[in-house]
């Protein structure tokens, strides 16, 4: 969101609009800021200076700058918070922790909301909350986290559904599908908000892992391994 008009337009070649402000002008204070842009339009008069990837393992410092430059703005979404995560593993409790330390202080410090887009893990013998890369160091600092995930009956809808929080004592969430416009000749999905449901993440997690091959298909794996060293014990048949 930006501070002033004029700002606006001293960045306009820095930035480029959502073109969906174009079908809502309630989106008009909303602005795609690429890394680069980020580092080289808002840090830095010189284009060619600091024009790279947005690292938070060296670059917090610089993030927080740019936020003091623009007090109005209150919402900064990061997606996905790993391409900005620099040179460390994002699966690594202690290199990601000092990150996330970082982004918890901006966020005190400024005012700011962030919302963090993580793709989770593909382990499926894991919570909801263990599905989340970086462990509890990212899991620990979020005040809410939540999960996106198609309905296992219906596979045209989908759950939003709580991981963890700390804001509030209701663990519901919202059912929801996908729907579709056409915006200047184009067609763009957008979202259509449902009903509330009381499923948890996890509970979505075990209804899946019910539903699916995955118990059956570890128990013929044990029968397997239990029948074959006997059957081939006197070698290939």
């Amino acid at each position: 969101a930006p501070t002033k008009k004029q700002e606006i337009d001293d960045h306009a070649d820095e930035m480029e609009r959502d073109d969906y402000v174009k079908a809502d002008p309630h989106l008009r204070g909303i602005f795609i800021l690429y890394d680069e842009q980020f580092a080289s339009g808002w840090i830095s008069p010189n284009v060619n200076e600091l024009s790279r990837h947005l690292q938070l393992s060296t670059d917090a410092r610089l993030l927080k700058k740019a936020l003091d430059a623009m007090p109005t703005v209150s919402l900064l979404i990061l997606d996905p918070l790993e391409s900005f995560s620099g040179d460390v593993n994002i699966n690594s409790n202690q290199e990601i922790r000092p990150i996330t330390n970082a982004l918890t202080e901006i966020c005190a410090k400024t005012g700011v909301t962030l919302i963090g887009i993580i793709h989770d893990n593909k382990r499926s013998d894991v919570s909801a909350i263990q599905k989340i890369p970086g462990g509890s160091a990212v899991s620990a600092v979020a005040r809410a986290a939540f999960g996106f995930s198609r309905d296992p009956e219906n596979r045209n809808e989908y759950f939003m559904s709580l991981v963890a929080g700390s804001l509030s004592k209701k663990e519901t969430g919202l059912k929801y599908t996908i729907g579709e416009k056409v915006v200047d000749g184009f067609k763009a999905p957008f979202i259509v908000w449902g009903e509330e449901h009381d499923n948890t993440a996890d509970d979505l997690l075990n209804a899946e892992r019910d539903k699916g091959p995955g118990k059956d298909g570890a128990k013929l794996i044990g029968l397997a391994k239990d029948f074959l060293p006997v059957a081939l014990k006197d070698g290939p048949r």
